[in-house]
């Protein structure tokens, strides 16, 4: 098992990274974080769409 320290170690690097994710791409787009979440996890489940063959 993780100790509580290396779980919020753990988390913050998914925080921090998934943020410049955002911001670089609300920089590349022009958009708001908001909508530039948004794109970002739309396009992520399309991904997974794809891959899974779900919708030919």
């Amino acid at each position: 098992h993780w100790s509580l320290t290396e779980v919020n170690q753990q988390l913050e690097a998914k925080l921090v990274s998934s943020f410049r994710n955002v911001w670089d791409a609300k920089e590349e787009k022009g958009l708001n974080m908001r909508d530039t979440s948004l794109a970002i996890g739309v396009s992520r489940v399309a991904e997974a769409i794809k891959m899974l063959g779900l919708f030919p």
